[in-house]
């Protein structure tokens, strides 16, 4: 077993489970970036690791950007940020393995595009919120989270989604291909573990090379961009956003 921080991973017949426990919603900062960031490092490290599953803890996969900490980050550590979330969204999506995510609860902004960037998508059938909410807020994409998400859906379907910012239930994001099957709770990790099983049974080599390609173009823009410096590296969570930020939370029952 592997265990940094928020991050826990067990391993059984070549499946490893990540476990993001982070509460009470699995919300995302910079300390949250680097447990995920060393935890793939090391199942990258381990060749006896066929295909990777990924839940969240509690009722929530991630609610996303922790909005208490923040929008009261300095220029420099907004840099870290996006420079983070851009590392690790692109190395989940990049991942030679098959990859299985059961998204147990809520999956919103952050949360959602870790959702996007694995290779399945299992997602229980109790009643929760996925969407990505970063218009609501005045909040722009990283490169990496901008591309996984047109990649993984419909046109019509990214651009109402993130134009919006709404939320949408597990029925609707099936008939949008947000998810690929839906499971009552009992069930979702089970069966997120059992087609890890699955794909991990499929030839190895086969499998890196084809997702490869059907991701080429994608992770190479990104990867582009990464080395020329996404632009919001400059500012990304501006005054507007930031007041934006703290009205939301002051919402928040």
């Amino acid at each position: 077993m592997y265990e940094k921080g928020t991050v826990r991973v067990e391993k059984s017949d070549g499946i490893a489970t990540m476990y993001f426990d982070n509460p009470p919603v699995n919300a995302i900062e910079l300390k949250v970036l680097d447990d995920l960031d060393q935890a793939l490092s090391y199942l990258e490290a381990d060749e006896a690791v066929r295909a990777v599953v990924f839940t969240g803890k509690g009722d929530c996969l991630s609610a996303g950007l922790d909005l208490k900490v923040i929008p009261g980050y300095n220029p420099a550590e907004q840099r870290q940020l996006v420079e983070a979330v851009n590392s690790v969204v692109l190395r989940i999506f990049s991942l030679p393995v098959p990859t299985v995510v059961a998204a147990n609860g809520h999956a919103i902004a952050g949360g959602f595009i870790i959702l996007m960037a694995f290779d399945y998508r299992v997602c229980t059938s109790s009643p929760c919120q996925l969407g990505v909410t970063e218009s609501r807020l005045g909040i722009s994409f990283p490169i990496a989270t901008l591309e996984v998400v047109r990649s993984g859906l419909a046109p019509q379907v990214s651009r109402r989604l993130m134009l919006t910012g709404i939320t949408i239930g597990p029925e609707e994001a099936l008939a949008g291909g947000v998810v690929d099957e839906l499971q009552p709770p009992e069930l979702v990790l089970p069966r997120a573990q059992e087609m890890a099983s699955y794909l991990a049974g499929l030839p190895h080599g086969g499998y890196a090379k084809i997702k490869r390609q059907l991701r080429e173009e994608t992770i190479t823009l990104i990867e582009e961009v990464i080395a020329a410096g996404d632009p919001l590296l400059k500012t990304w969570i501006d005054a507007e956003a930031a007041a934006a930020s703290i009205e939301h939370l002051a919402d928040e029952p």
